[in-house]
């Protein structure tokens, strides 16, 4: 449930998955005519239409999203009546609105886009709405539809997964579009504590957000992008800014979100500190570590400093969604790295050349090291011999001269 005051952005959201085919438009309440017929400007207009009768509301959109659980198979008719009876019982059954139904993730879901001021220029109370409307108005459908209930969904503790969130590759898919998706849901569902950690997560999907370097212009103004990265890190294609996906999220958001989830992810510590413990005492060699890591649907990143030391190692676990420190799990990076290294495995002389690319906004510019296409245990012991002082990402490729 987001409020904010911008119709149009929301509209245009859900409008731009129905163009490349990730969703359709099932229902259009309170426009009185066919669906198909409705274009674009006529669907803002009806909604600016009656924000325009209360100009100091400081909020006058509501974007909903309904969720299913994995196997739920819905068809359009049954969505239709869910959306219809939840907007009734939350209050906003006279209001106008729009229903889109996904279908770019693995559980089917629905977005609903309205406002929130009537006909006679009052603005609808939202205040705690969700507790208020919508947890009744949830468990009421899900009684009546015979749907799996949200509550037993969170004991499922089902992992955000590369197969219900499809990384961004460039050239193989619409480079604004894939990046927002995927920084949307992050975002949202991950429990991370500064950019670094956040970049972490990001990376699973071939994702990076950039603050700049340091003491750049976009730096120093706390401006933020996002871009789409190759299987060596490398950056490809152009940036998008944070500015320019809904829900906005950019650095000044992503702080606040920071200091929140220093506070959710603390009840995930003990759990993952349980788990990894005991993967790293049994694991017979480095090769069953990573093994069992990716079993226990934990992905890790690796970051070095300018000079190639290993400063930090991040863990994500994508069942509770957090991010973790090897210090925050028990295991400071010598003393990680110092068991990894007593494993049966690749001798540590062994050379194994790994691309690698910035994070930015952190003080020692650590190097940020993709993990998904290499072997984890070869990367934590290797020391890794940097050409330049710039990280490869900063540097640009010459071209080839053309012979006349």
């Amino acid at each position: 449930m987001k409020i904010g005051k911008s119709i149009g952005g929301a509209i245009s959201y859900n409008e731009r998955k129905v163009k490349n085919g990730s969703a359709e438009l099932i229902l259009a309440s309170q426009f009185g005519t066919d669906i198909n017929t409705l274009g674009f400007s006529q669907k803002l207009e009806r909604f600016e239409k009656l924000n325009s009768l209360n100009k100091r509301s400081q909020t006058n959109t509501l974007h909903l999203s309904l969720n299913f659980a994995p196997g739920e198979n819905l068809d359009a008719e049954t969505m239709q009546k869910i959306a219809w009876e939840y907007m009734e019982q939350i209050g906003f059954g006279n209001q106008p609105y729009l229903v889109y139904q996904h279908f770019d993730a693995a559980h089917p879901h629905l977005h609903i886009v309205t406002n929130t001021i009537k006909a006679d220029g009052k603005a609808i109370y939202l205040h705690n709405l969700g507790k208020r409307k919508s947890e009744p108005a949830r468990r009421a459908i899900e009684l009546e539809y015979n749907l799996v209930r949200a509550e037993d969904r969170k004991k499922q503790e089902l992992p955000l997964s590369p197969a219900s969130l499809e990384a961004a590759r460039y050239g193989q898919s619409e480079t604004k579009r894939s990046i927002s998706n995927i920084v949307l849901q992050v975002v949202g569902m991950y429990k991370y504590t500064s950019l670094q950690e956040l970049n972490a997560v990001l990376r699973q999907y071939n994702v990076l957000a950039d603050g700049g370097a340091a003491n750049s212009r976009m730096s120093q103004y706390q401006g933020l992008t996002y871009s789409i990265v190759d299987s060596n890190g490398h950056k490809t294609g152009l940036a998008v800014k944070a500015s320019a996906i809904y829900s906005s999220p950019t650095l000044k958001m992503l702080e606040k979100k920071f200091a929140q989830n220093r506070i959710r992810k603390v009840p995930a510590l003990n759990k993952l500190q349980e788990r990894f413990s005991r993967i790293i005492n049994t694991a017979g060699s480095r090769a069953e570590f990573m093994e069992l890591l990716n079993k226990n649907k934990i992905s890790c990143t690796v970051f070095k400093n300018p000079a190639g030391i290993i400063t930090t190692i991040s863990f994500i676990d994508n069942y509770s969604k957090s991010v973790f420190s090897s210090e925050e799990l028990g295991f400071p990076v010598p003393d990680l790295l110092g068991k990894l290294d007593k494993k049966p495995g690749i001798p540590i002389s062994a050379s194994y050349p790994i691309a690698a690319y910035a994070s930015s906004q952190t003080e020692a510019s650590p190097v940020f090291h993709p993990m998904q296409s290499f072997d984890l245990a070869k990367t934590l012991v290797m020391a890794e011999e940097q050409p330049t002082g710039l990280p490869v990402e900063f540097l640009k490729k010459k071209r080839k001269k053309k012979k006349r």
